[in-house]
């Protein structure tokens, strides 16, 4: 049996810069090993959270997204980003909770804990029950500003 999953995470993402700006950042960048203790952004946000980690050799970051019951995409994140959807494509993996995604093309699908997920540009998502939904997304491997 086949099943097809898809979840969006990132609020917005852009290239890695060439070089650290500074020796913290250039001392992160050459890590092997990451922890999400100290990672270098954060974002809050009414029903969640998203952290990333820049991760050695990727050119990129990991990112974490923990997503409390309650939160959609069009309504914890449509006006900071100013889309009406989630134009960002996504690769992960889901850690615990279920997540609905619901595209533009009208297609849906759920992500549960323990799926590995690609959901393409264009979607809406929310967290269904009553469990907070963490995943982790590597998809882009860009820096989440």
């Amino acid at each position: 049996m086949t099943r097809v999953v898809a979840c969006p995470i990132i609020l917005a993402v852009s290239p890695a810069p060439s070089a650290p700006h500074d020796e913290e950042e250039e001392a992160r960048m050459n890590e092997v090993a990451r922890s999400f203790e100290g990672p270098d952004k954060t974002l809050a946000f009414e029903h969640g959270s998203l952290e990333s980690v820049n991760v050695a050799g990727t050119g990129g970051a990991l990112i974490r997204m923990v997503m409390h019951p309650g939160w959609r995409w069009s309504t914890d994140l449509r006006t900071m980003v100013g889309t009406d959807t989630c134009q960002t494509r996504h690769v992960g993996y889901c850690l615990e909770g279920t997540l609905h995604v619901q595209l533009d093309d009208g297609v849906s699908y759920d992500i549960n804990p323990g799926d590995a997920f690609v959901i393409p540009s264009g979607h809406d998502a929310w967290v269904l029950g009553d469990a907070t939904c963490t995943i982790l997304d590597w998809g882009s491997m860009a820096r989440a500003e």
